[in-house]
């Protein structure tokens, strides 16, 4: 019976994944990706896949991992939502997705503490999973947190995230800096106190994402040259403080 019903099962896996819409799942989803975290009465963590109709690892990260029984065991210990990246960019842009297929687990309160881009297989996720609550934040979900920290950041800690996703605007590799831009674009005047302090970091990679970011920010053409020495770069920053005005 056991053999059988294995075998009727792979049958139909198979079958979805070559027509597409699923008929059954070993994880039930919920409707949308906000609903994972309104509809969730036991505060469960949340896992939400990010892919896309056009990519082939997408649909058998659905159609064979997300419905082998393997999963069985654990699909009720967390709420679960799938994101479409070409009807939902900015919620990709907003957690920094780089690519597809990409899951992120958040935590009970909302925040990402898990990230892996590709295809897992049903004991690869379950690794994943159990890592993420052992060793929170790969670095995708660090900057997904981050952003989602600047999102809602109070007074207090809009310098300590502004300069958190500097260092990353700063890292060789750029890949994400649109989102990035665009969130601090998105709170306007509060992070440009942060910014200038950052433009008076000690790495000149940093001094040159700043000054990146300020323009972005606030439209200006800064004055300000992150190779010239440290007098120098001190009296360009008051000149702008000034120029900006009080915040």
């Amino acid at each position: 019976m056991a053999q059988h019903k294995a075998f009727t099962r792979c049958i139909l896996l198979a079958f979805m994944f070559v027509i597409g819409p699923s008929i059954c799942h070993a994880i039930e989803f919920s409707d949308s990706f906000e609903k994972a975290f309104d509809d969730n009465p036991n505060q469960l963590p949340v896992v939400v896949t990010f892919g896309a109709p056009w990519c082939n690892w997408c649909r058998k990260l659905e159609y064979m991992t997300l419905m082998d029984e393997a999963l069985d065991e654990i699909g009720d210990e967390y709420r679960w939502a799938k994101v479409n990246v070409d009807e939902q960019q900015d919620l990709a842009a907003r957690f920094w997705i780089r690519g597809v297929p990409a899951t992120i687990v958040f935590n009970s309160d909302g925040r990402p503490i898990g990230g892996r881009s590709g295809y897992m297989n049903p004991e690869e996720l379950k690794e994943f999973l159990r890592e993420s609550f052992a060793n929170p934040q790969s670095p995708l979900a660090a900057v997904a947190d981050q952003l989602h920290r600047l999102q809602f950041a109070s007074q207090d800690e809009i310098e300590s995230t502004v300069a958190s996703l500097v260092e990353v605007l700063a890292q060789p590799d750029r890949y994400g800096r649109e989102p990035i831009l665009a969130a601090l674009q998105a709170r306007g005047d509060v992070v440009v106190p942060a910014l200038l302090e950052s433009m008076a970091n000690s790495r000149l990679a940093v001094r040159a994402a700043a000054v990146h970011a300020l323009q972005h920010v606030t439209g200006l053409a800064s004055p300000f040259q992150p190779f010239d020495p440290l007098d120098a770069r001190a009296r360009q920053i008051e000149s702008l403080r000034k120029e900006v005005g009080p915040q």
